[in-house]
């Protein structure tokens, strides 16, 4: 757990606002109104996934989702997949 209503899956480093921060590697927050993913706040494949997902909004590191029966479920995996892999390596 991270935080209160976080669940996620190891860890990463990386610098904002001039500080070292950690995060989850992967996680998620199933929320009242919509389910938040946590990714990497940048990686290649991401631009591409996210336009092929399906209704969506973004933050930085954010993915919220109101309805998953409404997204394309492979390449939610394909997105969360390409994630892990830029703040782990391949999975």
């Amino acid at each position: 757990m991270w935080g209160a209503s976080i669940v996620g899956c190891s860890e990463y480093s990386y610098r904002a606002s001039g500080k070292d921060q950690r995060i989850c590697a992967i996680g998620f927050s199933p929320r009242r109104a919509e389910t938040v993913l946590y990714l990497a706040q940048d990686f290649p494949e991401k631009a591409d996934l996210l336009a092929r997902l399906g209704p969506h909004r973004t933050g930085v590191g954010c993915v919220y989702l109101k309805r998953l029966d409404r997204v394309d479920a492979g390449v939610l995996e394909q997105l969360v997949a390409a994630s892990w892999a830029s703040t782990l390596g391949k999975p």
